[in-house]
């Protein structure tokens, strides 16, 4: 009976071993996803569009398919978790997540600064959102309007 028990363990530990190093093991499957950035190409009949979706980390280009652009306010600074954004032309919505206690809002101005539009004052759990219908190729500032003046801005590049 020793030697079963003893087998027996020596097999739970093989077992275990076995679970743990498959759970470190990376994936080959193509829709695993790390923090690195990624792109993405969609065919159509007309024309081929390519989107890029960024890493969490700050600074980096965040764009999906559509236009759809999302943005974070960065957890104890007052700057937005992101200082480059990229979406293609036409119809682009910015949806900004506050996760402050301090009011914050998206705005967008073109390259003669002129604000073209301008999101809700929104606190702690609440989202900010504008949608513009027709952005032309070029380069806009989106920022927060009362923290503007402090540095609470990046670019948004429309290809």
């Amino acid at each position: 009976m020793k030697a079963y028990k003893r087998t027996f363990g020596w097999l739970a530990l093989v077992a275990a071993l076995a679970l743990v190093a498959a759970g470190c093991g990376g994936s080959d499957d193509d829709s695993s996803s790390d923090s690195g950035s990624t792109t993405t190409t969609a065919s159509t009949s007309a024309d081929t569009k390519t989107t890029e979706t960024g890493s969490a980390d700050a600074g980096t280009t965040d764009a999906v398919a559509g236009g759809d652009l999302a943005l974070n306010v960065d957890p104890g600074k007052l700057k937005f978790d992101k200082d480059e954004l990229t979406a293609p032309a036409g119809k682009v919505t910015i949806t900004l997540t506050n996760t402050e206690n301090i009011q914050h809002n998206i705005a967008l101005k073109d390259s003669d600064g002129e604000t073209l539009k301008e999101g809700e004052l929104v606190g702690d759990g609440g989202t900010s959102t504008i949608t513009l219908d027709d952005l032309k190729p070029g380069t806009y500032e989106f920022y927060c309007t009362p923290h503007e003046s402090i540095g609470m801005k990046g670019t948004l590049t429309i290809t």
